[in-house]
């Protein structure tokens, strides 16, 4: 029984089988004749009509229409769609061919698909509403809300067998794909901007998965905001994996040439070699051996980057090779960097390893190299909070060497203004130029850094400064020099900062301390000012507020104390000034035209009140041979200008001149000198002999002298009186009266 009953399901399943194969035959003999018979052509009215009623496209056919079946294909010729009334899309020729047997056996090969001559016109109105959104028309709205349900009806969810259908590999070939001349123009009413794709070809051959098949792309760009255009041509070696889950590129080769409005006429040509690998199952990609060259700059590196969301993990290199600044520059068309020394950005290269992981990505170890200075160490940065952390040591760089070149001499910005406006009876647009803010106070908000460098020379505004070691940190706005320490003119100095600049009013606290630092070098380094030598010591404390440097400048409020010790002020000679007074006061004369321009001391002290661009010093004093130097006095930091008036006290020997020997009738008088005008201009002439204040102490050595021999006189007279008197007292006063009288007269 059991036999029959198999029997006749194998009947059955053969007559299924052949019926099956019947109506497969019967189909295929149908779409032969259907093919062979039926002329596609007469039926384009039909399709035209279709189009345009279910669309604002206005579709015309003006070519061929053909079609085949072994393979099966479709060739489109001169196609064109308007929409609105305006050209939206042109066709030259449109060829699709896929194998009837590859469809039958589940595994569509498509041999041939070819695109000629497409012309698309994209644009936006006004409005910013794209025309490409237009193509299909709205529903009347009365259509719409019939079609719209009350609610959404649940989506049938897929059962497990679909998914499994739905993670097969693909089995799709393609043995040709062709895009010649296709254009793609786009235009924006709204800004006026206009971008033109053209000249787009495409070729690519023997395309299946699991295999690796040639690829050519070139292109052109015409953009109009601003004028610019762009040539680029691409070749490389594609793969892709049948779960489309691996993909590598190999054999990459692009080159870019552009020109026009950012170039200045200059055409700048970019290159991209390499190859990339990527397996989105692991979450892993490669870059192998890419360079990308940009006019004379060249960048490798080679880098493995695995995990693909926020938080990736990458291992690899980064190099710049050695290139000119100024040479890239003029390659790009822009304008040269005015330097002091022109010799400066020919040689910049940078070597490092990359790694990371959790957001955070490293540079270590990291070499950055800038014409002859070099520095070595390590940076970080944090993807997720913004955080930057560097930790560099260099040898040296001279600052001064990139800065503009300075102005003629004798011919400052200011004069030139001035210039400018005298010839023209207009102000300048310099000198009208509103004073701009020092820091961008949102950018310094959103700062997030810990910073070390260390410097071995270092010279800036003609400072020469070695064995520099600088800790800044930032957060939110609030930035804090931790140290700013090294040596300099045999001393050292140990500065610490901060700028809070989470208000819109900014404040700024500095702290200074100098130790040893010989004055001379430095003043005449620094501003080519010969005031004073010796080794200084000083201590400052200056707060402010503001966000421009006048601002800065008014707000300013501190103090300062130093010494200076075995120095002298240069330029002047207060022991000549004080001599010219003694030898007035011995009624003699000197010549001090051929005493050295110095006033040597043992040590200068006083303490400086700062008061906006003015410092207040009340208590300057001095140890001068034969002399003690006090004075107070003002430095105007705008003009650059001080007033001072000075007293030498004379206290001992000065000079072995005759003319300014010293007696107790001198010892103790005070010289006043008077030391006014500015600091950038001759220091000789600074100082001179006050003669208004020495009439002052003339009046007071006469009143001395006076008081002296008064007493003196008045003594005498009563010894005589004693030694003559007969005990009468009466006739012993009215004697010393009688005597006074003459004395006085």
């Amino acid at each position: 029984m059991d036999t029959e009953k198999e029997r006749l399901t194998m009947k059955a399943l053969r007559y299924a089988l052949w019926t099956l194969l019947a109506l497969i035959v019967l189909a295929v003999i149908g779409v032969v004749v259907a093919v062979s018979v039926i002329n596609p052509n007469d039926y384009k009215p039909q399709i035209e009509k279709a189009v345009e009623s279910h669309t604002r496209l206005d579709l015309k056919l003006n070519g061929d229409i053909g079609w085949s079946l072994f393979p099966i294909g479709l060739k489109l010729n001169d196609v064109a769609a308007d929409l609105d009334g305006k050209p939206f899309i042109r066709v030259n020729r449109l060829i699709a061919e896929i194998d009837f047997w590859s469809l039958l056996r589940l595994q569509p090969s498509v041999g041939t698909f070819e695109l000629d001559g497409l012309n698309a016109e994209l644009s936006k109105n006004k409005e910013g509403v794209g025309n490409w959104t237009r193509i299909v028309a709205e529903a009347p709205a009365a259509t719409k809300t019939l079609q719209t349900p009350a609610k959404a009806a649940p989506q049938p969810q897929p059962s497990q067998p679909q998914t499994a259908q739905a993670g097969k590999p693909l089995q799709f070939d393609v043995n040709s794909v062709k895009i010649s001349d296709a254009q793609i123009h786009y235009a924006d009413a709204a800004t006026g901007q206009k971008v033109a794709l053209e000249k787009l070809n495409l070729t690519a051959s023997n395309i299946a998965p699991g295999k690796t098949f040639p690829l050519d792309l070139s292109f052109h760009v015409d953009n109009a905001k601003p004028q610019m255009g762009i040539d680029a041509t691409l070749s490389a070696k594609v793969f892709a994996d049948k779960s489309l889950k691996k993909f590598a590129i190999s054999d990459l080769s692009t080159k870019v040439t552009a020109q026009g409005q950012p170039f200045n006429g200059k055409s700048v040509d970019a290159k991209l070699t390499g190859a990339v690998t990527a397996d989105l199952d692991k979450q892993m990609a490669s870059l192998s051996g890419l360079e990308l060259q940009v006019a004379n700059i060249t960048l490798t590196t080679s880098a493995d980057i695995t995990g693909f969301n926020n938080k990736p993990d990458i291992k690899g290199e980064l190099a710049i090779k050695p290139f000119s600044v100024r040479k890239l520059l003029d390659d790009l068309g822009q304008p040269d960097i005015k330097t002091q020394d022109d010799s400066v950005l020919k040689k910049v290269a940078l070597q490092t390893q990359i790694s990371g992981s959790g957001g955070q990505l490293n540079l270590k170890p990291f070499q950055l190299t800038l014409d002859d200075s070099n520095f070595k160490g390590s940076l970080g940065y944090n993807l997720l909070s913004g955080f930057i952390g560097a930790d560099l040591n260099g040898d040296q760089l001279n600052v001064d060497r990139y800065l503009p070149p300075k102005a003629a001499k004798g011919k400052t910005t200011e004069t030139a203004a001035s210039q400018q406006q005298s010839s023209s009876g207009s102000p300048s647009p310099a000198a009208n130029t509103p004073e701009k803010d020092l820091l961008p106070l949102d950018t310094l908000r959103q700062l997030n850094f810990d910073v070390k460098l260390g410097l071995g020379k270092l010279t800036a505004e003609n400072l020469k400064i070695s064995d520099i070691q600088v800790q800044a940190t930032g957060n939110k706005g609030l930035i804090q020099l931790k140290a700013l320490n090294g040596k300099m003119y045999d001393g050292s100095f140990a500065t610490t900062a901060s700028l809070d600049a989470r208000s819109s009013k900014p404040t700024w606290q500095l702290h200074n301390d100098l130790k040893g630092i010989q004055t001379l070098p430095l003043l005449t380094d620094l501003a080519k000012v010969k005031l004073v030598s010796g080794a200084v010591n000083l201590k400052a404390d200056v707060k402010t507020e503001g966000n421009r440097i006048s601002t800065l400048r008014q707000n300013a409020n501190g103090e300062a104390s130093f010494n200076i010790a075995n120095g002298a002020l240069e330029g002047m000679n207060l022991t000549a000034k004080a001599c010219e007074g003694i030898a007035r006061l011995n009624k003699d004369s000197i010549d001090t035209g051929n005493w050295p321009d110095k006033t040597p001391f043992d040590q200068l002290q006083g303490t400086v009140k700062i008061n906006g661009n003015t410092l207040n010093n009340t208590d300057l004093s001095a140890k001068l041979v034969g002399l003690a130097l006090g004075g107070n006095g003002t430095v105007d930091l705008k003009q650059m200008a001080l007033d001072y008036k000075l007293g030498l006290r004379v206290v001992g020997e000065i000079s072995k001149d005759k003319a300014c020997r010293v007696n107790p009738r001198i010892q103790g008088v005070v010289i006043p000198v008077k030391c006014d005008g500015s600091l950038t201009g001759n220091s000789k002439s600074l100082c001179r002999f006050d003669t208004a204040r020495f009439g002052d102490v003339l009046k007071g050595m006469a009143t001395q002298e006076l008081k002296t021999k008064a007493s003196d006189a008045l003594q005498k007279l009563l010894d005589k009186n004693s030694q003559k008197s007969d005990g009468s007292q009466q006739d012993s006063t009215e004697n010393l009266k009688n005597q006074l009288k003459n004395l006085f007269k």
